[in-house]
């Protein structure tokens, strides 16, 4: 995103940008990420996979949140510049001429328009892009791969490509790592509702933001993460799956089918009527939460997603006690205690982009509003809206969303365009991003 990139890149240049090393799952982490670009690439129609050498030790100790960073932004390029064919990423340990130190080594192979000897060398630098017709067709490189090459560096690597016009490319990247530390959950976990064995858990979520959140609160403890974006994804993904999942975290209102619909079809399934399924909604009333229990769920959580209530579920569902959260949770937190706790978990940049990735997705929700008029398309983008204001603690905008997305549903027009008005007067992306900040950075 470009917003977070150019944040990034003032931070490399400002001598600012920080690592946090610790102990992670080489295959956790290629899983997944190659998970949340499935979508991407599957909207082009091409197939993407991993491929990790058995060679490779479990764990390693590194920077999963910048290997992450750079893996998302080759992929994406990948795919941007891939038209058919496949995205393949792999990762294999490497030794160095004159160095004692193990590397990481990874590739992703793509079968796209490939580069000829003169882009590769400008294909490096900011804002960069081989060439003015690619540009019209495909878009440009934006900072990413500038980016993506300061972190491997300053990590202590390398990054690169090898590529024929025509033919396709491979970038790679490669880092020291270290062998990972003797584990010691002290070191992992804030309090005993983190200290769960890793699962292997579904989620089905169909908004990239929420994914990647929860793929980052999930992975950091170990778990073992699948997505699907809708609740036919997730029914195929079942079906496909080799074994079972532990756990699925099941968003409610989502494209294609929602989430009470597959949850019944999913109880239906051979080895999955009892898989315990979590609700995760908005909408928070008693009637709601009925509704997902008719359909055969067990425990229900309340968007935006408080950190500590999604470790009690799944510690509760993965172990052999039997409890229903849902009913014992009192009043959900404030936005504030939420984003600390995300503060907690993740650290201060991980919020911070956080945010800023929220804030952008309001500006593109809110500018959805202004150029449609289909009742269907608002409500939508007013259910979506609701979420992300409320996550950020914005209340204004969060009641007039509320009341949008009932009078689309009641398809009154008038109403409708009165309150679509007073939203984009409400907000404003940069004095919105300088008021949170204040609060909640500034302090």
């Amino acid at each position: 995103m470009l917003v977070n990139d150019i944040l990034d890149y003032s931070k490399i240049e400002a001598g600012k940008f920080q690592f946090e090393y610790v102990d992670f799952s080489i295959e956790r982490l290629t899983h997944s990420v190659t998970m949340l670009m499935r979508s991407r690439a599957e909207e082009k129609g091409l197939e993407i996979k991993y491929q990790l050498d058995p060679e490779l030790p479990t764990y390693l100790n590194s920077d999963p949140t910048r290997l992450r960073q750079i893996l998302l932004n080759l992929i994406g390029n990948a795919i941007k510049f891939t038209d058919k064919g496949s995205i393949e990423i792999s990762a294999k340990k490497v030794r160095v001429r004159g160095s004692n130190n193990m590397f990481l080594r990874f590739e992703v192979k793509d079968t796209g328009i490939g580069l000829t000897e003169q882009e590769i060398e400008n294909l490096f630098q900011e804002f960069s892009q081989a060439d003015s017709s690619i540009s019209r067709k495909y878009g440009g490189t934006g900072l990413g791969l500038a980016i993506s090459k300061n972190i491997a560096e300053l990590m202590g690597g390398t990054i690169g490509v090898e590529s024929q016009k025509g033919e396709g490319s491979t970038f790679w990247f490669r880092i020291p790592v270290n062998k990972a530390h003797v584990t010691d959950n002290s070191d992992t976990t804030d309090n005993a509702e983190t200290n769960t064995a890793p699962a292997n858990i579904l989620v089905v979520e169909d908004h990239h933001i929420n994914q990647q959140i929860l793929v980052a609160f999930l992975e950091k403890f170990q778990h073992r993460i699948t997505i699907a974006n809708n609740g036919q994804e997730a029914i195929d993904t079942i079906k496909a799956s080799q074994e079972p999942f532990d756990i699925i975290l099941m968003d409610m209102q989502m494209p294609v089918m929602d989430g009470l619909s597959a949850t019944k079809l999913i109880r239906k399934l051979k080895n999955s009527q009892k898989t315990p399924i979590i609700a995760l909604s908005a909408n928070i009333l008693k009637e709601d939460r009925d509704k997902c229990f008719q359909a055969g769920m067990n425990d229900f959580l309340a968007k935006p997603i408080d950190p500590a209530n999604l470790f009690k579920i799944i510690r509760a569902y993965t172990s052999n006690g039997d409890v229903n959260l849902a009913h014992k949770n009192k009043q959900l937190p404030q936005a504030y205690e939420n984003l600390k706790k995300i503060e907690k978990i993740m650290g201060t940049q991980y919020l911070k982009d956080f945010i800023n990735d929220s804030l952008k997705e309001i500006d593109r929700l809110v500018s959805d509003l202004k150029t449609n008029d289909d009742h269907y398309t608002i409500e939508t983008a007013a259910h979506n809206l609701k979420h992300f204001a409320e996550m950020l603690g914005l209340d204004d905008i969060s009641a007039l969303v509320k009341s949008l997305e009932m009078s689309s549903k009641d398809k009154d027009e008038d109403q409708s365009s009165y309150l679509i008005s007073k939203i984009t007067q409400s907000f404003d992306l940069e004095t919105t991003r300088q008021q949170i900040n204040r609060h909640y950075f500034e302090q």
